[in-house]
């Protein structure tokens, strides 16, 4: 995830449990790297969106579960999926780019994915919209 200003590059290390940023020059070269927040023991973090206040909604790949979290670590606000299938994206969008949407399935591994087709995507609105790329 790339911050509004283009200046950062954020990314999940899922089996790290940790979110990790670098500096983003504007050829994209980068540099600097740093560990942006440390998330919980149980958290995988997979796929993020940048809020407006740069806060990152962020999908937790070993639960149900996605999770506002701020810089350093500090979870806001965490969001239960409806159907209690594991977390692994999510987006903010519409007009006003306040709803977020998220990537649901049982399981992540291709065969049994591709066997089972239990994805969809569930949407919750959220007070903070979205900004940067993606």
């Amino acid at each position: 995830m790339i911050t509004a200003d283009g200046a950062t590059l954020v990314i999940a290390e899922s089996m790290g449990g940790c979110l990790t940023a670098f500096d983003r020059s504007p050829d994209g070269t980068l540099s600097g790297r740093r560990q942006w927040a440390a998330l919980p023991e149980g958290f995988a973090p997979d796929g993020m969106c940048l809020c407006a206040d740069n806060t990152i909604w962020v999908a937790n790949a070993l639960g149900a579960e996605f999770a506002r979290v701020a810089e350093g670590g500090d979870i806001l606000e965490r969001i239960s999926t409806a159907t209690g299938l594991g977390s692994f994206a999510c987006m903010l969008g519409d007009e006003d780019r306040t709803t977020l949407y998220m990537v649901t399935a049982a399981t992540s591994d291709q065969v049994k994915a591709q066997e089972k087709r239990t994805g969809c995507i569930e949407t919750a609105r959220t007070t903070v919209p979205g900004a940067g790329l993606p």
